[in-house]
């Protein structure tokens, strides 16, 4: 049984503000984590930055870099997938201040080095209000990016699709019979559908299903975990075993007191229990613990990134047998 916790960085003054990590595993044996940093969120000096490390040998993170800035504006959520032989990082650009996570544009980049050097940004949604948070995933030659469209009198899921890299479409809404969500989590279950796990600012954790590879979807439907209104991401195994991330707080208090305390779950059965769910982190005085994003690798374990405070970010290594042990 296994738990590891280090942070990835300390504070660094040059880029005081710090939220939205993502990690992937790469063809040439690292992990890469990619966030977003600068003075403060939507300020117009924040930019993409990333951090390396190997799979393989418990060496450290690297220090993190700048890979993206957009000139002008501010940088938003990105998340990173390999594909076609590339590595795929979508991102959010702001182009309004007043209401940014209403102003968003949808980019691309790509890379065939890991992440060192990268194409020429490329426009991919237009249309205001689409973001990104959570993983895409990859289904043969079918690539799915699931986003949030937020907007001031309504806020849907939709997942961006591609067969080819090249051209994108947009799947049907995930909407709530009342509320709105966003940021969900996807992965593909044993009977072939996608599931989807939403926040939402209801209180509760809501799902939506899938059986036409992500083209549309059905109506949310609330299941029994708290949600605060933030982020979540879970990562299903061959074995249908669940392990989901996210703050299973109530819906009480300002922002930094609803994500007090990260929990992590176990469900033996996708999700239709939770027989197991305990914490990873907990600081009841100044905590806020949040935006958390898991993979599993080819080493067999368990490799997680969160946010801590926004100052920095935290990783944990960790398998199963951990998991499934009770609190």
């Amino acid at each position: 049984m296994l738990f590891e916790r280090e942070t990835i960085f300390e504070f660094d003054p040059e880029y005081p503000h710090c939220h939205c990590p993502v990690i992937a595993e790469l063809p040439n044996g690292e992990f890469m984590c990619v966030y977003y940093a600068g003075k403060n969120e939507a300020h117009p000096t924040v930019g993409l930055m990333a951090t390396w490390k190997p799979v393989k040998g418990g060496g450290a993170w690297s220090k993190p870099v700048r890979i993206h800035k957009t000139p002008g504006r501010p940088d938003g959520n990105a998340v990173i997938c390999w594909y076609h032989d590339e590595l795929f990082m979508f991102y959010d650009v702001i182009y309004g201040l007043a209401f940014p996570w209403f102003n968003t544009k949808l980019f691309l980049k790509t890379s065939r080095d890991c992440g060192r050097t990268w194409s020429e940004p490329r426009l991919i949604v237009g249309e205001r209000g689409f973001t990104v948070r959570n993983k895409p995933i990859v289904i043969e030659s079918r690539m799915l990016v699931p986003g949030g469209n937020e907007h001031l009198l309504g806020c849907w899921s939709n997942v961006l699709i591609t067969d080819d890299g090249e051209h994108f479409h947009m799947s049907g809404k995930i909407v709530l019979p009342k509320g709105r969500n966003e940021q969900p989590t996807i992965t593909r279950t044993g009977d072939g559908s996608i599931l989807a796990y939403l926040r939402t600012d209801t209180g509760n954790v809501y799902k939506a299903t899938s059986h036409d590879l992500g083209e549309t979807w059905s109506m949310g439907e609330q299941i029994p975990l708290y949600n605060p209104g933030s982020a979540l991401d879970f990562v299903r195994l061959a074995s249908s075993e669940m392990v989901l991330v996210w703050n299973n707080n109530k819906l009480v208090g300002g922002m930094a007191q609803k994500r007090r305390c990260l929990n992590i779950g176990y469900s033996p059965d996708e999700g239709k229990t939770w027989p197991v769910i305990k914490e990873i982190e907990r600081d009841d005085v100044d905590g806020h613990f949040a935006y958390p994003a898991i993979i599993t690798a080819t080493d067999g374990m368990f490799h997680l990134v969160y946010n801590n405070r926004r100052r920095n970010m935290r990783y944990c290594r960790f398998d199963l047998d951990w998991v499934k042990k009770p609190a």
